[in-house]
């Protein structure tokens, strides 16, 4: 599916072409969220190798809404402890 997404911004700086769309605030969670949720995982999905085009629109969408989005030390911040939490037994005898 990030090859499809990848192939779809060849040429264009957003989904639809120059202007910004509803394609793109759809695509809002592979934009900030994945960022995340890669990071506090470790496993990463996205790279600027694989999927170039993809990459920088990511980039352009993250810089272009910084006002608009939550922020991301914070997001990360509570992932990274949710996951060590999920990771760490209940109970230690």
């Amino acid at each position: 599916m990030l090859k499809i997404l990848d192939n779809e911004l060849k040429d264009k700086k957003f989904f639809v072409g120059d202007k910004f769309g509803l394609a793109d605030i759809a695509a809002n969670f592979l934009a900030l969220w994945m960022g995340i949720l890669e990071e506090a995982t470790g496993i990463i999905l996205v790279t600027k190798e694989k999927y170039p085009n993809f990459y920088a629109w990511r980039d352009e969408y993250i810089n272009g809404n910084k006002e608009y989005l939550p922020s991301r030390d914070e997001l990360l911040a509570f992932f990274k402890a949710r996951f060590q939490a999920a990771a760490t037994p209940p109970y230690s005898n």
